[in-house]
């Protein structure tokens, strides 16, 4: 019973720890993606960034469980689906120019916050969490999952399209940015309070979509 309880506990620290450290890397890897003279560290920070997401799925479904026919359960499903994701990815990147690679890299981190705003509306949608409120934790969870995916998603495309020369490199210029970001961030700070703070699960849909559309704006 012990163990199972450490285990359980294992578990929960390392599917809180283990996203932030991989969400975290994926800002920083997007940020150095943005010029060709920080890109390679960009890159690595993104591969840091992916490995601790992998280390996540596998040992978030594997500890509290603690048993080989769990383990082999779930890579039977995982080891598929990354390998195709492998394959996708090395044929394309095999087929640009070096030169290109920043902004395919950005292109392809767009994917990561698409993936975590996905993520974070299943687990919205999940009974357990929409019936009751869910708790505390598990809603400021999958409220920051969505605002984080949203804005990385966004903020990789843009930076693919800059490094590719779509759009102009310089930073886009926007009237009354300041405050418009000010708004953003106050508008976030209400939503998290609305979402965490309310049972009722229209209220609490209106604004996690809310907080995807800002969150998406500042990305």
């Amino acid at each position: 019973a012990s163990g199972a309880a450490i285990a359980a506990a294992s578990s929960n620290a390392l599917s809180v720890t283990l996203p932030m450290a991989s969400t975290i890397l994926f800002m920083f890897s997007l940020r150095g993606l943005n010029s060709h003279e920080t890109s390679k560290r960009g890159n690595w920070l993104g591969v840091v960034g992916a490995a601790s997401a992998v280390v996540t799925v596998v040992a978030t479904t594997w500890i509290p469980q603690y048993s080989s026919s769990v383990l082999l359960r779930s890579m039977g499903l995982f080891m598929p689906t990354a390998a195709t994701a492998c394959l996708v990815g090395l044929g394309v990147a095999s087929c640009v120019q070096m030169e290109e690679m920043p902004q395919l890299v950005a292109g392809f981190h767009s994917f990561t916050g698409l993936a975590a705003v996905l993520i974070g509306l299943s687990a919205h949608l999940n009974p357990s969490v929409t019936a009751a409120g869910g708790a505390l934790a598990q809603a400021l969870e999958t409220f920051v999952g969505v605002s984080v995916g949203a804005a990385t998603f966004s903020g990789s495309v843009v930076a693919a399209l800059k490094l590719h020369g779509t759009i102009p490199g310089r930073p886009l210029g926007m009237k009354l940015r300041g405050p418009v970001n000010g708004l953003c961030l106050a508008k976030l700070a209400l939503l998290t309070t609305v979402y965490c703070g309310v049972n009722t699960p229209w209220v609490r849909t209106g604004a996690l979509l809310a907080n995807m559309t800002a969150s998406a704006t500042l990305g």
